[in-house]
């Protein structure tokens, strides 16, 4: 996710409460300028009138979508509040001081984007690195790209998060590791960053923390597929049985994902032989759980979900007459 729909939201989730007061001033203040116009000459406003309504409409624009991102939108925003700016109130020589605070603006800004450009283009060449799996163009590519100006990609992706895909996938754990911690610092709430601090973590016994990793995944997208089958892993891993196979469930079915019908098998096969132990009429049904196990999980999994049932609700007796 990288747009609200609402670039007032949007100002506030990448500058706070105050980016977004001033991004607001920064829309409003023509339109002001526009109606203080008008209440001066009248109906001789008839320009003003069609920017001021322009602009309002812009704004109305920009509540339900996202014309923030769009150069050309922006730019034809700037031209439009330019006409309403009064001039007047820059004859004297104190307020025409006031010029240079614009002007130092876009100096800086102008700074800034030649700063980032060369960077960008290395993000494009780690991304296509990434893509095709050429781990050391990824690596040499990454080592240019300059933090302070640069970060994280268009896909709300931190570049050191390509840095930890390339090590993990040469063997380097503990590169990997350090990688994954500056981009879980850079964005701690990006899924694919959250799911790679998750995995790294398990796989070095940390099951606690992987799961903990997980569960903030989770909150953000509740129905992730590969975080749910991870940590149902997790949790089977740290020895919470019960809890692993109540997440599983959560997973929709798929006969066509190999590594989902793996742990069904494994963590399904524990949760059929546990009920079975104090349950004479499951035990009757399945008289030997382990080995006729694989489609008879498959069978209770899917057709209970089919039926809506909660995890509370499943029915072994899908066989029974």
């Amino acid at each position: 996710f990288q747009r609200p729909h609402n670039d007032i939201i949007w100002a506030a989730c990448e500058t706070g409460i105050l980016g977004a007061l001033v991004y607001l001033l920064i829309l409003v203040l023509p339109i002001y300028w526009g109606y203080a116009t008008i209440k001066q000459q009248g109906k001789k406003a008839h320009i003003q009138w069609l920017l001021v309504f322009t602009l309002i409409a812009y704004v109305f624009v920009a509540l339900v979508d996202f014309p923030l991102e769009r150069a050309e939108h922006q730019l034809v925003w700037a031209l439009l509040a330019a006409f309403l700016v009064p001039g007047k109130s820059l004859q004297t020589g104190f307020k025409r001081i006031i010029l240079f605070i614009p002007f130092a603006i876009l100096m800086g800004s102008m700074y800034y984007t030649f700063q980032r450009f060369p960077n960008e283009v290395q993000a494009k060449k780690v991304a296509e690195a990434q893509a095709t799996g050429n781990w050391q163009k990824l690596l040499i590519a990454s080592k240019k790209i300059n933090a302070s100006f640069y970060s994280i990609d268009n896909f709300s992706l931190p570049i050191q998060w390509y840095v930890g895909v390339a090590h993990f996938s040469m063997g380097n754990r503990e590169e990997a590791n350090k990688a994954f911690q500056l981009a879980y610092a850079c964005n701690p709430y990006q899924i694919h960053v959250l799911n790679n601090m998750a995995s790294i973590n398990e796989l070095a016994g940390k099951h606690t923390l992987a799961v903990a990793y997980y569960d903030q995944l989770l909150h953000i997208s509740p129905k992730q597929p590969d975080a749910l089958l991870n940590k149902s892993a997790a949790l089977f891993n740290a020895e919470k049985k019960l809890e692993a196979m109540r997440c599983l469930y959560q997973f929709k079915y798929d006969e066509g994902n190999t590594q989902f019908l793996t742990y069904l098998h494994v963590i399904g096969t524990w949760y059929m032989e546990e009920k079975a132990i104090n349950n004479p009429r499951l035990k009757a049904i399945l008289p030997a759980p382990s080995a006729s196990c694989p489609q008879i999980i498959k069978d209770i999994f899917r057709t209970n979900q089919q039926q809506n049932h909660t995890f509370e609700e499943i029915n072994f007796f899908i066989y029974e007459p």
